[in-house]
C-alpha cells in the first residue's frame, strides 16, 4: 500500500493537539519513509498521523479532522500555509483553502490588468508581445485560466494544451454559426454568443429603408403588415419587444417583433488536431425575433 501525497494537509491549530480515533495524540513532525510530516497525511481517503517521532509500524491512528480547522500548504511554496477560508492569488488565478483541501478558481488577465472570470469573453488580452481583441477565458487541463482568441468562425487556442469547450450559436434565420464571444446583427436585433447560449443585446425597430431606429424615435417611414406607413414610432410592448406604431384612417396599427428560440450547442476546439468536434448536447433559449431569429503499509 502507498500513501498518497497531497498538496494540502489538515492539521490542528497552533495551540491545539491533534487527536486520533484511538484517543492518542499525534506527534509532529514525524518521520516516515525518510520524509518529515508536519501534519496529518492522507491514506485510503482518510488522514493519519504517527504516535512516534520516528514512525514505527502499527503505531498510528486516523486524525479527527472535524476537531480542527483545515490548513493548506501553498503547492508552489511549502513554507507558506493558509487556514481554511483563506484565498491567495497567482496572477489572476485564485487559490482557496477549503475544508476538503485546495480549490483553484481559474481567472484570466485582460490587457488592462483586470481579472476576468471563467467564460468571460469580448475583452482584450495580451499573448506574448501582442495584444488581441475578442478574447475568451477558458480553463486549461491543469485547472488554471487561460486566454483564447475568438476570430472568424473558429476559436484559436493560444496558450496551454488540450482543447477547450465553447458555445456555438446558430442564427436560425440565416443558418450562420457564431462562436462564443462573437456578436452579430440581424434586422436590427443584435446578439452575442455567450457561455450559456445566445443572448439578445439590443433590439431596435427597422424603418422602410432598412435602417434601425431606437426605442422612442418617431417620424420615420416603416413597413407594417407588408405595407408602407408614414410617421411611424418605435415603441415596445409589455414584454419589452420592439413595436412599430402608426396611424391609419384614424386608428392605431402596430406590429411587434417577438423573440423566438436561439439554437445553441457545445463545441470542442482541439489544438493539436486543428479541428472542431461538435457535441450533440444542444439546447435552446429565447433570444431572437420573428423577423430575425438567432441563435507501503504504515
Amino acid at each position: 500500500k502507498k500513501i498518497q501525497s497531497l498538496s494540502y494537509q489538515s492539521i490542528a491549530a497552533a495551540n491545539e493537539t491533534m487527536m486520533t480515533d484511538k484517543g492518542i495524540a499525534c506527534v509532529f513532525p514525524f518521520k516516515y519513509r525518510n520524509k518529515w510530516h508536519y501534519s496529518c497525511d492522507q491514506y485510503e481517503g482518510k488522514y493519519w498521523c504517527s504516535f512516534n517521532r520516528n514512525h514505527k509500524t502499527g503505531s498510528w491512528g486516523y486524525c479527527k479532522i472535524k476537531a480542527s480547522k483545515n490548513r493548506c500548504t501553498d503547492p508552489f511554496d511549502a513554507s507558506k500555509m493558509y487556514v481554511e477560508g483563506d484565498r491567495w492569488n497567482y496572477g489572476c488565478n485564485v487559490m482557496e483553502c477549503t475544508h476538503t483541501g485546495l480549490k483553484r478558481i481559474p481567472k484570466c488577465e485582460a490587457a488592462d490588468k483586470t481579472c476576468k472570470n471563467l467564460h468571460a469573453d469580448g475583452y482584450s488580452c495580451r499573448i506574448g508581445d501582442k495584444q488581441h481583441s475578442n478574447c475568451l477565458c477558458v480553463q486549461n487541463s491543469s485547472g488554471w485560466g487561460k486566454n483564447e482568441i475568438v476570430s472568424g468562425d473558429k476559436a484559436t487556442v493560444i496558450t496551454g494544451s488540450g482543447g477547450a469547450v465553447v458555445s456555438m450559436c446558430v442564427d436560425i434565420s440565416s443558418g450562420k454559426k457564431y462562436e462564443q464571444g462573437q456578436q452579430w446583427t440581424t434586422s436590427c436585433f443584435t446578439y452575442k454568443c455567450t457561455a450559456t447560449g445566445g443572448q439578445l443585446l439590443q433590439a431596435k425597430c427597422q424603418q422602410k429603408d432598412g435602417k434601425c431606429r431606437n426605442i422612442g424615435e418617431k417620424g420615420f417611414d416603416c413597413m407594417i403588415s407588408d405595407k408602407a406607413r408614414a410617421n411611424c414610432e418605435c415603441s415596445k410592448d409589455a414584454s419589452g419587444n420592439p413595436m412599430l406604431v402608426a396611424t391609419f384612417e384614424g386608428r392605431q396599427i402596430t406590429e411587434v417583433h417577438k423573440k423566438t428560440e436561439v439554437s445553441t450547442s457545445l463545441k470542442m476546439i482541439a489544438k493539436s488536431a486543428k479541428k472542431t468536434i461538435t457535441s450533440e448536447t444542444s439546447s435552446s433559449s429565447s433570444s431572437s425575433s420573428s423577423s430575425s431569429s438567432s441563435s507501503g503499509a504504515k
